[in-house]
């Protein structure tokens, strides 16, 4: 049996055991005004007080630990499945078109608190509780016997007002869930061009923008709170009425019936008891309707699709090049011949490689598809006999690296992004970042190494050093292939001349694709695949290597 499983059982064991022991009080009070009171039986009482004080006692207890349990069990389900929510995320395929933003995703990471009381045995113990209502009618019966009409009439009411009013709720929920989404889709946005909207004094604008859409969430907040509100206040006047229309039943019934005082007192006291039972039932309820709409709300961050590389990798029965398109498709956004038709071309370790197409914008689609963040839509890419998509994302770096135009840099320190956080060797991802002269700029810094940048634009460090520590990170994975997608465009000319120098140091350790109009890059290159409007490509050799770095020099 689970830990899960096991916890479950004691929940229920003490649940029953807490209602059972609930009966005490009532019995002995109609023991002592029937029987004690009567006989004068001092001995009975100080046994049957013993008794009840050691029964409450127990249930005390047994509702503290049972309490404690639910917490624990609600914090480890929270904790397990927001871990497990994050792990998906992580590994999602980037191929999945999922259009979601930052705003959505975070607001469904927030609907774990509402799963919580439905999977850590909270919900189980009140429907235990629930259960227990119909003994204690029965009991009431049994002792008083038409007087059961009186629970039973408002037990009923109570369940009335807790359906009617949940249905009623859902709803309102629902438009809640509404708001608050386009209010965190505008607050993140907002957020992240903060710096934007200072210079160009546009606060007072955006402020503007968002009182309506606070309003609307504060309206959502005010149905939702009014419509809970009078749910439970409802059933707390119904619950204060039962008192007093059991006593009155309980009189009339003794005045006609013989019924004792006893039986009164025990028949009232166990009509109080089943008021708590039905006002945590209603409170379950009530939190069910955002339950159903948070779960489905949740569960959606889990239909991304992940990533097919990790089970192994597929050796290729090709040629053993390093870098091979084996019939690669890749089809335009639009209707029309694709943009590669069953292209098949081989790569060794020192081609430089421009990739020519119509525009800019073609040649990047080809570069991320062999960088494994688009799909092709037919045939296989190998790099280093090994195919790219059965290779494992935490591996894929090892492989493959992807030169952006603009720098993707994480928050942390120069030296973390540098290493990936470690995962990189620091030798190598150092030595690196010296060929890119980042260590010139690093020693100007007051903390050097650890110097920690936020991975924002609004970020003091300049374009051309955060763009050189982008691509740092990328080459000291030591990638087979390194595709280059305009990402010299921001750089400055110190940083230019650094980065080429760079490129033509590794270039007999790997394969370098080019997506560039730079003539001083196209100069490097000693290979050109050519894409044809009609999607048939033809590839060529490129002249001699440029051997010299330098925005005023021309290739060769």
């Amino acid at each position: 049996m689970s830990a899960g499983r096991a916890r479950l059982a004691e929940l229920i064991v003490g649940s029953i055991f807490i209602n059972v022991l609930a009966v005490a009080l009532p019995i002995f009070s109609m023991q002592i005004y029937d029987r004690v009171l009567p006989g004068k039986a001092a001995a009975t009482l100080t046994v049957l007080a013993a008794g009840a004080l050691v029964a409450i006692g127990l249930e005390i207890a047994l509702r503290l630990a049972r309490a404690d349990l639910i917490s624990q069990n609600g914090a480890a389900f929270e904790r397990n499945l927001s871990r497990a929510a994050i792990n998906h995320a992580l590994n999602s395929s980037v191929m999945d078109g999922d259009i979601q933003t930052a705003s959505q995703k975070l607001q469904k990471m927030q609907a774990v608190r509402s799963l919580r009381d439905f999977h850590s045995g909270y919900a189980v113990t009140v429907l235990i509780d629930f259960a227990f209502v119909f003994l204690y009618l029965a009991l009431v019966m049994k002792i008083g016997g038409l007087v059961v009409l009186a629970p039973l009439a408002i037990v009923t009411l109570i369940i009335i007002n807790g359906l009617v009013g949940g249905l009623k709720l859902r709803d309102t929920i629902t438009a809640r869930k509404n708001a608050d989404n386009v209010r965190y889709e505008f607050l993140v946005s907002t957020l992240q061009s903060i710096s934007a909207l200072k210079c160009f004094a546009l606060g007072g604008l955006f402020a503007r923008r968002y009182e309506p859409l606070e309003y609307k969430t504060s309206l959502a907040n005010f149905e939702v709170s009014r419509t809970s509100a009078q749910i439970l206040n409802t059933s707390m006047v119904l619950g204060n009425l039962m008192t007093a229309v059991v006593v009155t039943l309980g009189v009339t019934t003794a005045v006609n019936s013989g019924l004792s005082i006893g039986a009164l007192i025990a028949c009232v006291l166990l009509s109080g008891r089943l008021i708590p039972p039905l006002q945590r039932g209603i409170i379950l309820w009530i939190k069910y309707q955002e339950y159903d709409a948070s779960r489905t709300q949740f569960l959606s961050l889990f239909e991304t699709p992940q990533e097919r590389g990790s089970s192994g990798d597929r050796v290729s029965t090709g040629g053993g090049r390093l870098l091979e398109l084996h019939g690669v498709t890749i089809a335009r956004r639009r209707a029309g011949a694709p943009l590669l038709a069953s292209c098949s071309a081989a790569f060794d370790a020192g081609d430089l490689v421009q990739v020519r197409a119509e525009n800019t914008r073609q040649a990047s689609q080809v570069l991320r598809v062999v960088a494994g963040l688009a799909g092709a839509n037919e045939g296989a890419i190998f790099i280093n006999g090994k195919e790219l998509d059965a290779v494992p994302m935490t591996r894929r770096a090892e492989h493959v690296g992807y030169l952006a135009a603009s720098a993707e840099l994480f928050n942390g320190t120069i030296l973390d992004n540098l290493t990936s956080f470690g995962i990189r060797d620091q030798r190598r991802a150092l030595e690196i970042a010296r060929n890119l002269g980042i260590d010139r700029d690093v020693a100007q810094m007051p903390s050097g190494w650890n110097t920690v940048i936020s991975g924002r634009l609004s970020d003091e460090a300049p374009t051309g050093l955060r763009q050189r520590i982008a691509i740092a990170r990328v080459l000291a994975a030591r990638p087979k292939v390194v595709l280059f997608d305009e990402a010299a465009e921001l750089l400055d000319n110190r940083s230019y001349d650094l980065l080429i120098s760079t490129l033509i140091s590794l270039r007999q350790e790997c394969v370098i694709l080019f997506n560039t109009t730079d003539e001083n890059l196209l100069g490097l290159c000693n290979r050109q695949l050519v894409l044809r409007p009609d999607g048939r490509t033809a590839l060529f050799g490129a002249g001699r290597l440029a051997h010299a770095a330098g925005r005023g020099l021309m290739p060769v």
